[in-house]
């Protein structure tokens, strides 16, 4: 079963908020199970599945979004995302797969500098810490014929060396 969440900015703790809503699309994380401290591109991969008998068609966001806990804690808040909408449109059984992409750099959970960007890392920020840490991925859909859906995964479990 999926659980909803909702995960907020750094510093913050992930809340889980039960099952999440019945949707006839399935949300897919495939991510390795360690990374380096430094790595650098994408975390895996994210695949959306429609599992339904109907076709499914509406807009959403260009990626998935992403964060990443240590103890059920904000340590990487979600890069800002292009305003460009992408054209979903999945027959029965059809499936769309992009990147997941996240730094894997601590995020500041008081940041000082009134133009910094909130999510974003700063220039010297320092590579998350070794260990285990929780990846929660979510991405919604904004169908033609119905209200918004939103998909969740998480907690997936990796490890930092």
């Amino acid at each position: 079963m999926r659980h909803a969440f909702r995960a907020g900015r750094c510093g913050s703790p992930v809340t889980m908020l039960g099952p999440a809503p019945d949707a006839a699309l399935e949300l897919t994380v495939r991510l390795a199970d360690h990374y380096a401290r430094d790595h650098r591109g994408p975390l895996g991969t994210f695949t959306v599945t429609n599992t339904g008998d109907r076709r499914i068609t509406g807009m959403s966001g260009p990626a998935a979004t992403v964060w990443i806990a240590r103890d059920g804690v904000v340590v990487t808040e979600p890069g800002a995302m292009p305003a460009v909408n992408v054209t979903v449109d999945l027959a029965p059984g059809e499936s769309l797969t992009s990147e997941l992409h996240s730094a894997l750099r601590q995020c500041d959970p008081a940041p000082s500098d009134p133009a910094h960007v909130p999510g974003m890392p700063y220039p010297d920020d320092e590579p998350l810490a070794p260990g285990r840490h929780q990846v929660y991925v979510r991405w919604d859909l904004r169908p033609h014929d119905g209200p918004e859906i939103a998909l969740y995964a998480g907690p997936v479990g990796i490890d930092l060396r």
